[in-house]
């Protein structure tokens, strides 16, 4: 124990609770930082809140607007690979390595279907994002969505690209964004 003046003396049977103080500290910067991240994407705070508590908060708030994609992809009760190659394109395209948070966050959207509720959820919040972002933006969704209804593709043109499910899912999402003509 050195008690000399200028020499910094902790006591040792505190030093567990030094660690968690830490630990909570950088969590608080962290949950800061990844709130203005959020923040930044997103200008409306109570929609980027919303955004955070549906699970993409930070960076992942770039990547919320493909959910609608997901709920496309996941509208026959499977995913096919086409669709799959599709939306983790649209990923890429954004600068994302698969390899990171944010799209391994979409990736397990990919993996296993999530609940009706969060799809209604995350359409309704996605709604109210694009529609604060203009028509272009809500254009643009919805090409995306087509894009992957259409990847796994018809069989030698006797079928749609486009199942029923597909298409109901597609009209949800362009009901949703305020566009009339899903087609």
């Amino acid at each position: 124990m050195d008690r000399r003046p200028g020499r910094i003396y902790f006591d040792e049977a505190f030093t567990g609770l030094r660690e968690r103080l830490r630990e909570e500290m950088n969590a608080a910067a962290t949950s800061v930082r990844l709130s203005r991240l959020a923040c930044e994407v997103v200008t409306d705070r109570d929609v980027a809140a919303r955004i955070e508590q549906l699970g993409f908060g930070g960076e992942a708030a770039r990547l919320f607007d493909l959910v609608p994609l997901v709920e496309v992809a996941w509208a026959d009760g499977r995913i096919q690979r086409a669709e799959r190659a599709t939306i983790l394109e649209v990923v890429r395209a954004r600068g994302f390595d698969l390899r990171s948070e944010p799209a391994q966050r979409i990736a397990a959207l990919l993996e296993s279907p999530p609940d009706a509720a969060f799809f209604d959820e995350a359409r309704a919040v996605c709604a109210e994002l694009l529609l604060a972002r203009g028509e272009a933006s809500r254009l643009t969704t919805l090409a995306l969505c087509r894009k992957v209804a259409e990847a796994a593709g018809g069989i030698f043109g006797f079928r749609s690209a486009t199942s029923a499910a597909e298409a109901g899912a597609l009209a949800r999402i362009a009901r949703d964004l305020g566009i009339d003509d899903a087609t």
